[in-house]
């Protein structure tokens, strides 16, 4: 696309309607930009998420086990492993699956045979220790991924100890709502470190 026919054709649909910028109400001009871009977006809006896959990964007319395995390694296992919970930490507790509970939901729409099946399958493979599972969605246009570590003890956040010693080393005013009682800082740190 190009922005500056994109927006000689805006300026033309707003100077073929002037009832709409004349009258001043913002509600009508958004509403008549909205119009026009869903207009010039409505091929690219309409098109499914299988068909979009289907161009973006080159496999128009590929049978549909290989286009299955290709939705699985080039875009759920990318999309789970960037989407790893980031914890800042120096120990190896995050990646120990015997100390920790790890847990992956893919949410794929569920009017996509080949993405769930692609899901499932991802599900499937996962290493021992790590639960994957899938969940068909009426949402027809995204892929969702949400991982969650589960058993981290606080003390397996490094941040906690920086921000400690700052807390600790804090003199000025706003740090806390007692800050007025001359004991404000006998409170405890609800974190053991």
């Amino acid at each position: 696309m190009d922005p500056i026919n994109e927006t000689a054709g805006l300026l033309q649909t707003l100077t073929d309607n002037p009832d709409v910028w004349m009258t001043k109400e913002e509600r009508k001009i958004k509403a008549k930009i909205s119009e026009y871009i869903l207009n010039k977006f409505n091929p690219m809006f309409s098109q499914s998420l299988q068909s979009f896959l289907r161009t973006d990964l080159n496999m128009q007319g590929a049978p549909l086990n290989l286009f299955a395995q290709a939705i699985e390694n080039q875009i759920i296992r990318p999309f789970v492993n960037d989407a790893a919970p980031i914890l800042w930490t120096n120990g190896t507790i995050v990646t120990d699956n015997t100390a920790t509970a790890h847990r992956t939901m893919l949410t794929v729409p569920s009017v996509s045979n080949i993405i769930c099946t692609a899901a499932n399958s991802y599900a499937a493979a996962v290493n021992v220790g790590i639960v994957a599972e899938v969940r068909a969605s009426l949402i027809s246009d995204r892929i969702y991924v949400l991982r969650t570590i589960s058993g981290v003890p606080m003390h397996g956040y490094l941040g906690l100890v920086q921000y400690l010693g700052t807390y600790n080393c804090y003199n000025g005013l706003g740090l806390h709502m007692y800050e007025r009682n001359i004991n404000w800082r006998d409170f405890n740190i609800p974190i053991s470190v």
